[in-house]
Formats: structure tokens, sequence, C-alpha cells
């Protein structure tokens, strides 16, 4: 019984966002600079939806940030400079068409791994915590 809820159970936000960031691995080259971008900006936006129940995936990056201004300090208040930089690199490529040498891609996929790490729940301990 415990084995079979073990399998039934739903995945987090973060779990997800960590397996879509690394099937984003795979379009990490120059050619490639605007599918990836838009696989993790939406791989993020999604995450945000999931995790904190505010929409991001219909918004601009302006509105988005703007709409995150006007929210009581929260976690994702905690980020919002990385994560403004990360979006707005994304929509360089999205929108400008930029294209990003794998070494950017790098650092832009370990800015988005690492928000999700940051602003994932953290379990509680036997502590209290």
């Amino acid at each position: 019984w415990f084995n079979k809820r073990q399998l039934l159970r739903s995945k987090e936000a973060f779990e997800i966002a960590f397996e879509e960031l690394e099937k984003a691995k795979t379009l990490m080259s120059p050619e490639m600079a605007e599918r990836f971008s838009v696989m993790v900006s939406r791989t993020i936006r999604t995450y945000i939806e999931n995790r904190f129940r505010m929409r991001a995936t219909r918004k601009t990056t302006r509105e988005f940030m703007a709409q995150m201004a006007k929210e009581p300090v929260s976690e994702l208040n905690l980020q919002s400079k990385p994560l403004r930089e990360f979006l707005c690199h994304c929509d360089l490529a999205k929108f400008a068409r930029q294209t990003f040498s794998h070494e950017q891609m790098k650092n832009m996929h370990q800015s988005a791994w690492h928000f999700v790490d940051k602003t994932r729940p953290q379990p509680v301990t036997a502590g209290g915590r």
C-alpha cells in the first residue's frame, strides 16, 4: 500500500521544474538559443504560477515584475533581482533574436536552477522547522 501511494503522489512544482530544466540542456547550442530561452523561461514562469499562485505565463516580463513588486514580501520578492535579470535575458533571445554562446546558456540554466532551488519549499525537520 505504501509503495503504491508513493507512486501516485503528485510531483511538486520544483520537481517538475528541475525535470524541465534538465530537458532544456539538450537545446544549449547557439543555433537553438531561442528555443532554449523559451523553454527555460516557460519552465520558470510555470514554476512560479504553481509554487506561488501568481500569474506569470500570460504576462510580459515588465507586467509580471510590476505585479510581483505589489505583492507582500515573500521568498519570491527576495529573488526579484536575479529573476528580472534572467527573464530579461530570455526575452533578448525570444524577441530580439539575440543568439547566445554555450557558456551564456549554461549561465542562464544555472541561474534558473538556482532560482528554483532557492525558492522551493524546505522540508520540515523534527526540530519544529
